[in-house]
């Protein structure tokens, strides 16, 4: 049960956060930005020097300058993040100190508190219940009434030292964890003031690259979802993957027309499309689920009714009994038929095209082994023939891997690295 703070309304919870580990990375970052200082230095030296001009390449020459620029801003943004970083895990580290080992004890003073509160109010009702004495009642002796007024005087008492107690710890915990928010507030302010001054910040392009790499690793686990999941949700995971995989593949068209991506990347993009545009022609022509259940309950709601008897006016109680079966032939047939479950098996998902195909396949052992099988011998047949061939399931799966493949590849970056699309330069720009 979540416990807030009576004035704050703070959640009741340990800090998380290893303090000393963000004390020494901040350390880190200022000390990477004294050491890019005296690289940038060093190469203004290469570049000025008439010595070194004669033995460095003519490259490395001319680029000094332009990499001696962006190493400065880039220690200007790792000093002053450095700087931040430390200050919040000096922060976070009195506030964990203060916080942690108490808030147990918080909680236990809040829950004391609470049931001295009730106690009080128990006290009080069963005082003025003995205040109101109905007509048949007797009145209450003096001892009654004595001891009500001392139960509610010893709760009155209990409970204001439990709210002292309370109130303290809360008070503590408030200031504390009020000191961390800010703290934390100040670190963020303090990292983006770093990026705003050093000026390096790779801006929209570098945001909308973050962005298209999150979609994709949330493309590929809605993809085994997908695989997962089938009908009632079939539809609607689909049509999310469709739409996330094309935003995806217009991001990297957007990217190449401002020469920020290469026209593999595009390609490469276009692959999460393929399940839902070469996978759904082949997997055109499947029975869908709602169609095979619909027609095998139908069958059997029409073979119960079909055999009831006829209804005669010599025959009341037998009348009652056949509109009765009459009417619950429907629950009979989805008693007789249950939806074979929201959860599939992915590699006979994969297999057959989907989730929603392997439902059916599913549903299918249930007709032919319901009490009804031999009325739905013809339909579950008809439907296992209506079911992908063997060369459709090769290629369902091999469209499914080749996308999976692709998918944690690129997602990841080791196709890019493969192809050695990572590898550091100062050809073409600051070094990254």
């Amino acid at each position: 049960m979540t416990m807030r703070s009576p004035n704050e309304g703070y959640e009741l919870r340990a800090l998380e956060g290893d303090a000393p580990a963000i004390q020494e990375h901040g350390r880190v970052l200022g000390e990477l930005a004294e050491t890019m200082v005296m690289t940038a230095d060093r190469l203004i030296e290469l570049g000025d020097s008439s010595l070194y001009r004669s033995q460095a390449t003519d490259k490395l020459s001319t680029t000094a300058a332009e990499v001696e620029e962006d190493l400065r801003a880039a220690s200007v943004r790792y000093d002053l993040t450095g700087d931040a970083v430390v200050t919040y895990g000096v922060a976070l580290a009195q506030a964990q100190d203060c916080i942690n080992p108490n808030v147990e004890t918080i909680r236990t003073a809040e829950e004391e508190y609470q049931a001295a509160r009730r106690a009080l109010d128990d006290a009080e009702d069963e005082r003025d219940g003995l205040r109101r004495v109905m007509p048949w009642e007797d009145e209450p002796t003096e001892a009654q009434t004595a001891a009500a007024a001392l139960a509610v005087a010893t709760a009155s008492g209990e409970l204001a030292g439990k709210e002292q107690t309370r109130n303290a710890l809360w008070a503590t915990y408030e200031t504390a964890f009020g000191d961390w928010s800010e703290a934390y507030d100040a670190a963020v302010d303090g990292i983006e003031h770093a990026m705003d001054t050093a000026g390096n910040d790779d801006g929209f392009w570098e945001a909308l690259d973050n962005f298209l790499d999150a979609l994709g690793w949330v493309i590929l686990v809605l993809s085994i979802v997908a695989l997962i999941i089938g009908a009632p949700f079939t539809g609607l995971l689909a049509g999310i993957l469709l739409g996330l995989s094309a935003l995806v593949a217009l991001g990297r068209l957007v990217q190449y027309a401002a020469g920020q991506a290469t026209l593999a990347d595009v390609a490469l993009s276009l692959i999460a499309l393929l399940p839902f545009g070469i996978g759904r022609v082949l997997s055109k022509g499947a029975p869908t689920l709602s169609a095979v259940m619909g027609g095998a309950r139908g069958q059997i709601v029409s073979s119960i009714r079909s055999a009831l008897p006829a209804m005669r006016f010599s025959t009341p109680f037998r009348n009652i009994s056949t509109a009765w079966q009459w009417f619950r032939a429907p629950a009979a047939a989805r008693a007789a038929l249950p939806h074979p479950g929201v959860f599939t098996n992915p590699l006979t998902a994969m297999r057959l095209g989907g989730a929603q195909t392997a439902q059916v396949q599913t549903f299918v052992q249930t007709m032919r082994t319901s009490p009804y099988a031999s009325t739905l011998a013809q339909l579950a047949d008809d439907t296992a023939r209506a079911m992908p061939t063997p060369w459709l399931q090769s290629a369902n799966t091999n469209l499914w891997v080749g996308e999976f493949g692709y998918g944690v590849a690129t997602t990841t970056g080791a196709l890019s690295s493969f192809f050695g699309a990572e590898q550091v330069t100062v050809d073409d720009g600051p070094i990254r």
